[in-house]
């Protein structure tokens, strides 16, 4: 019986040392993912163009931050800071892919006016180009018409 105590605090101390280590992830994990949505909810750009991700990742946090007090919790812990991180980085590229289709809206109405501007010959800029060019293929030689019998 003597010789069980030991071994009984031995295992004791093992799983607390192993808890402990794992709370030290879970915490890493939780201020990774809190990092990650402040950055996130600072961005206008990201709350303007995907608020259901930053919401989203906002409660993943939430819920991961009220785990962590649990004892035996770290796994939930670490799995919602995962949810948390991986919906701010949604967000932010939903943010990317919404600034970049507007800005290719932007371009193809400006390449559209400028289309529309060297159309006009009053322009002489445009025209003079577009004579330039025209002088500039004519130099070139022209090939062969082929004719099939």
């Amino acid at each position: 019986m003597s010789s069980i105590k030991p071994l009984v605090a031995v295992l004791c101390a093992g799983v607390l040392g192993l808890q402990g280590c794992a709370s030290e992830r879970s915490e890493t994990a939780l201020d990774q993912a809190a990092a990650s949505f402040q950055a996130v909810k600072d961005d206008s750009n990201v709350l303007r163009s995907a608020p259901r991700d930053v919401i989203r990742a906002g409660e993943s946090l939430a819920r991961a931050e009220r785990l962590s007090s649990y004892v035996g919790s770290g796994a939930d812990v670490r799995h919602y800071a995962y949810l948390s991180q991986r919906y701010s980085e949604i967000a932010r590229e939903h943010s990317n892919l919404v600034l970049n289709q507007e800005r290719l809206a932007k371009l193809e109405l400006e390449r559209q006016r400028l289309q529309l501007a060297c159309a006009r010959p009053s322009w002489s800029a445009c025209s003079s180009r577009a004579n330039g060019w025209r002088r500039r293929s004519s130099a070139w030689p022209r090939p062969r018409a082929t004719v099939a019998w």
